[in-house]
């Protein structure tokens, strides 16, 4: 593009020498050239730039800038390499951007002189003269890559075209903030913006301007995946302790003014921000690479300066917070850290919120305050405590404004596991239990309607039924009982009440609950009385002398807790919960034993399971999954359960396995009977003859994929035990397996499937050659190029997943070149050996194109 004539052959003959020189000035990596040192380049021969040599600058830097790239969609076709006129090459780019940013920038040193030419004003123009710059975002997008180089070169047209986008349509601006998710990670066209911005923001005289860019943008962010937001672009900027900028206090301040009283939401988020943390982490944003910006002049950061952005930056959050009640809330968080006389003048703005709040605000306010002081209380030896002093303001302002109703100030209590209580941290049981008791009373001394709201209301209301059941007398506690056990939304009240009453009352409160249960009750009450109590004998006999409708809701309605009891407790308990459907409880009852129960039990806990979980809409969870693996593997090993059986159950459960390299009953009955093999085969592809049907139905589809997993994962190969192949078990499994594939039009796809297997093979224990010699027969005997296709198909993906160094190039794939060379040298079978070559040769060209790719990747990082 850059040549006079386009003449690239005549190019290349002119650059070819100088590759081969001492210490040449240009390199060449596959079909990409390189300049080893682009700023000694221009700085030593940028005095020989013509007017026609820009001339074809502009307009090689018009088409490739101004060539809009479509985005590729998910939906759209696939294409092995996108269409030619998608765009110009990224080297073609980067060298381009790079360029305008050296004449920018280094045409002093290069003494750069052409008639009637300013440098920075040859790079404005041309970048501002790109067609539909400041319109239209897809050129944005379509050089982001390029962005943050452009914008080092060329800041003043590119902050225009931004600012002139996000004045127009909603619409025009919104593609910037669309994500994609990657295979590793997301990517959006935001973050090459804001990088560009970041870049600029170094320099003093951009500082705001900037800023205000940034704040439009995080004004229309709707959030993301991506951590690069336009919110913590700014914070990195403006931070007290690392501003990632070279301007000086004042001006980071004038700057931040600004932004807060143009764009009042994004300036309270990003006062908040910036607001004084014990902890906090940050890091500096990239620099611009050539210019100034600032840096020459910019002054030391003290400790002055620090304090006096604290003071700054919560000045504006005190006069942003204005009468605002969610953002005091937010602020008694965050005052922690405030300095000493701050934290002063933010008690005293606090106490006069305090008096503009309405009842419902007021009561938020100062369970906020509660709060804090509690948790500074109870951790008073802590370096960043509050001092008692200003503690007891705070408890001044608590008692002052301390809500009427027990209820809103004693919420606190039964709304936490732990609740902050200071004291010595062995006794906060006994501290909380206290604590409760003592609200408890209160709660029933503004009437009992009071502690039936707070049963209703409190997050956690199982505290409130065992502190109820613990304190309070046995009358309180039956008339409590008899007015909530029917009330769904008291169940866990109910439970907790019920359980700790029985621990305190025994007898007297089981007589109670029988009486409840003759006074006509519905099972379904009665059991959550009873769901609660020691998961044991003597209750489940209590509970079978209720009847069956009570014995039938208590085993549905209680939680599966592993049983402490001896095996016939626990076989009782399975039994039970397996007779009404609840195979996932029976199998966490029995998770410590599940190696001693009885192969018939456990088949139907792994055969009503699945069942279950559909029923429910639920996925198995992670313990569940652990469960299963045991009871599969416990059957596995018994000599009385049939292979079959075992294999037909891990057929259902293949998900559990995927990420486990183990040997299953089912792969070893693959291993042993071909015609089981041949079935999945079956179940993964139709005939050669067959032609396509109506939509399969997700039965057959869910087996397809269970059977193209497990045809993927098989390692296992038949006759092979420990470092021997037999073969004659070998031949066998083939034969059969192809007169199955004849039979039933399936030759093809067996054929490769058998390599697949291969593959798998161990080395020769004779002459350690890879694979073994009865593998090797078979290749031999078969002569099958499917065959050989699947076996060097598998072998390139039994490599797995691997990661490289930077710039390692293809150290990897050379030594496994090496090794299938030397493994098809060792052995004498000459269809093999080929074969292997093969395997080597790809190598070969892997390693190549990963030197290749290495090279471009550090010119690409230069």
């Amino acid at each position: 593009m850059l040549t006079a004539d386009g003449d690239y052959t005549r190019l290349e003959e002119a650059l070819r020498p100088l590759s081969r020189t001492q210490d040449a000035p240009i390199d060449l990596h596959g079909d990409v050239w390189q300049m080893r040192s682009p700023v000694d380049a221009f700085v030593h021969l940028g005095h020989l730039i013509t007017r026609a040599n820009l001339d074809r600058l502009e307009q090689a830097a018009a088409e490739a800038f101004g060539a809009i790239v479509p985005e590729q969609d998910e939906d759209d076709p696939f294409a092995p390499a996108p269409p030619r006129d998608s765009g110009y090459s990224s080297w073609l780019r980067t060298g381009l951007s790079t360029t305008l940013l050296h004449i920018a920038v280094l045409a002093e040193q290069a003494n750069f002189s052409v008639a009637g030419v300013q440098p920075q004003s040859f790079v404005n123009d041309l970048v501002k003269g790109l067609p539909g710059l400041a319109t239209d975002t897809r050129l944005l997008i379509s050089i982001r890559d390029e962005l943050p180089v452009l914008m080092e070169a060329a800041p003043d047209p590119l902050l225009a075209a931004l600012e002139h986008l996000l004045e127009g349509d909603e619409r025009l601006v919104s593609p910037l903030f669309q994500e994609k998710k990657g295979f590793l990670s997301s990517s959006s066209p935001l973050t090459d913006v804001l990088w560009a911005l970041e870049r600029m923001a170094w320099d003093p005289r951009y500082l705001e301007r900037v800023s205000l860019l940034l704040a439009q943008l995080a004004e229309r962010d709707q959030g993301g995946r991506l951590s690069n937001r336009p919110i913590n672009s700014l914070r990195t900027i403006f931070l007290a302790w690392l501003p990632s900028t070279h301007a000086r206090l004042e001006k980071r301040l004038a700057a931040l003014d600004t932004l807060v009283s143009r764009y009042e939401a994004v300036g309270w988020s990003l006062v908040l921000s910036l607001l004084p943390q014990n902890r906090s982490a940050t890091s500096l944003t990239t620099k611009p690479r050539f210019r100034d910006a600032g840096a020459s002049e910019q002054a030391t950061l003290t400790v002055g300066d620090v304090r006096r952005t604290y003071v700054h930056v919560i000045n504006r959050a005190l006069e942003l917070a204005a009468e605002k009640p969610d953002r005091w809330l937010a602020l008694i968080d965050e005052s922690d850290d405030f300095p000493t006389e701050m934290r002063q003048r933010f008690y005293e703005r606090l106490e006069a919120h305090f008096e503009t709040l309405e009842d419902e605000e007021r009561r938020t306010a100062w369970a906020a305050v509660r709060d804090k002081v509690a948790r500074h209380r109870s951790f008073a030896d802590a370096a960043w405590a509050l001092p008692e002093d200003e503690l007891q303001v705070l408890d001044a302002m608590l008692a002052k404004y301390q809500p009427l109703a027990a209820l809103d100030r004693y919420r606190w209590l039964f709304d936490e596991w732990v609740p902050d209580l200071p004291g010595a941290f062995e006794e906060r049981e006994v501290r909380i239990m206290a604590a409760r008791a003592a609200a408890l009373n209160d709660l029933l001394a503004e009437g009992y309607p009071t502690l039936l709201a707070a049963v209703r209301t409190v997050k956690l209301p199982h505290t409130l039924g065992q502190t109820a059941a613990r304190v309070l007398s046995m009358e309180v506690i039956q008339e409590l009982a008899a007015d909530l056990y029917q009330d769904e939304e008291a169940r866990s009240f109910i439970v907790a009440l019920s359980s700790q009453a029985l621990e305190r009352f025994a007898s007297l409160w089981v007589d109670y609950v029988r009486a409840l249960h003759g006074a006509g009750s519905s099972g379904s009450d009665i059991a959550a009385l009873l769901v609660g109590w020691p998961d044991q004998r003597e209750t489940w006999d209590f509970v079978a002398s209720l009847g069956e409708e009570v014995q039938k809701q208590y085993w549905l309605q209680k939680q599966p807790f592993r049983l402490k009891g001896d095996d016939a407790d626990v076989e009782r308990a399975v039994e039970t919960y397996l007779h009404l459907g609840r195979a996932s409880a029976a199998l966490h009852t029995a998770s410590d034993r599940i190696r001693r129960l009885p192969q018939g039990t456990l088949f139907s806990i792994l055969d009503l399971l699945p069942t279950e979980l559909s029923a429910a809409g639920q996925t198995m969870d992670a313990l569940s999954a652990h469960l299963v693996e045991t009871a599969l593997e416990e059957l596995s090993h018994r000599e009385d359960v049939k292979l079959l059986e075992v294999a037909r159950r891990e057929y259902y459960y293949l998900d559990i396995f995927r990420f486990r390299d183990k040997t299953l009953s089912i792969h070893r009955l693959m291993a042993s009977d071909p015609e089981f093999y041949f079935s999945i085969i079956s179940d993964v592809f139709r005939a050669k003859s067959d032609e396509p049907s109506e939509p399969a139905s997700e039965q057959k589809l869910a087996r397809a994929r269970a059977g193209y997993t497990l045809l993927s994962e098989f390692k296992l190969v038949p006759g092979q035990e420990g470092d021997t192949v037999d073969y004659r078990s070998l031949r066998t499994w083939i034969d059969r397996l192809k007169a199955l594939a004849i039979e039933h039009d399936r030759v093809d796809i067996t054929a490769n499937y058998i390599g697949h297997t291969l593959a798998h093979s161990v080395p020769d224990e004779q002459d350690g050659a890879w694979p073994h010699r009865s593998v090797r027969k078979v290749i031999e005997e078969e002569r099958s190029d499917l065959l050989e296709e699947g076996f060097a198909v598998e072998t390139f993906n039994s490599r797995g997943v691997y990661s490289k160094a930077l710039y390692e190039g293809g150290k990897q794939e050379r030594a496994l070149e090496d090794k299938y060379r030397n493994f098809a040298r060792k052995i004498g079978e000459p269809r093999t050996s080929a074969m292997l070559h093969k395997i080597a040769d790809r190598y070969a060209r892997d390693a190549a194109d990963e030197d290749l790719r290495a090279e471009h990747d550090k010119i690409a990082g230069q």
